[in-house]
């Protein structure tokens, strides 16, 4: 794969301030990465909003915070999502309100307006009302069956965000139609999820044989991780594989650098 700048988003940071929570942080942060933690502005804890706020003052360019839906319910089925077909424009808009004025209150200028979808569910009204709301970037994620390769390039061949009913995916690109950049997670850190707070986590050489079978083309996309889903040794082989990446070369950023570069 042949991207060269890249980033790590840590989905569903919420309740208790889990031990691997702690663990990956520190570890990514202490050596040199930045992560960004897509926080439910609903769920999160004030522990957790004070542990953030502190490791945020002392790793400001490294440690970034978007947010993450709502509630991380689920309201929608097909495709499964807090967001998206079977939601009116207005009920959306007001989570999308409601979760943005948790953020600011949690953490006042702190954090980075971009938006990330609980479930990756989402359709056209979704994005009409983030742009309403002032928000200019968001993180997606696409799998790279052979079926959505050639639906996904179709799609931006026609310069189309939506498509047969499914959502066309760009690669840290302006999405036609809308006022957005669009930074979506390629590759996952998670092989499957067991339950709603365990899941088996891919080795540091299994990602790799992944990343390197992924298509040429891209730049600017995501690494994801579910930091509940994991132990401690899991993110020991996360950590394994993001610096066998700096070494080839790929440098990491936030999403805010990403969209200001």
């Amino acid at each position: 794969m042949s991207a060269k700048n890249l980033f790590i988003r840590n989905d569903d940071v919420r309740g208790s301030l889990d031990d691997t929570l702690v663990y990956l942080t520190d570890a990514l942060l202490e050596k040199g990465f930045p992560i960004t933690h897509a926080v439910e502005p609903a769920n999160v804890s004030e522990e957790v909003v004070r542990w953030l706020r502190d490791r945020m003052e002392a790793y400001p360019r490294q440690l970034e915070l978007i947010q993450h839906g709502l509630a991380h319910k689920q309201h929608c089925s097909r495709p499964p999502g807090e967001f998206g077909v079977g939601r009116p424009r207005r009920e959306q808009a007001e989570d999308i309100r409601r979760g943005c004025d948790l953020m600011n209150r949690h953490f006042g200028d702190g954090w980075f307006r971009a938006f990330s979808f609980p479930f990756g569910g989402y359709n056209a009204d979704t994005l009409h009302a983030l742009e309403d709301a002032g928000y200019r970037v968001i993180s997606t994620g696409i799998r790279f069956t052979r079926k959505r390769r050639i639906y996904n390039r179709l799609g931006r061949l026609l310069r189309r965000k939506h498509l047969a009913g499914r959502n066309v995916v760009y690669f840290g690109a302006d999405v036609p139609g809308y006022r957005f950049r669009e930074y979506p997670v390629v590759l996952n850190h998670t092989a499957r999820q067991i339950d709603e707070d365990h899941g088996e986590q891919k080795s540091a050489t299994r990602l790799y044989d992944e990343w390197r079978r992924l298509p040429s083309g891209m730049d600017r996309v995501g690494i994801l991780t579910h930091h509940r889903f994991t132990v401690c040794s899991d993110m020991d082989e996360l950590v394994a594989f993001l610096e066998r990446l700096r070494e080839s070369g790929r440098r990491f950023h936030t999403l805010k650098e990403l969209s200001h570069a």
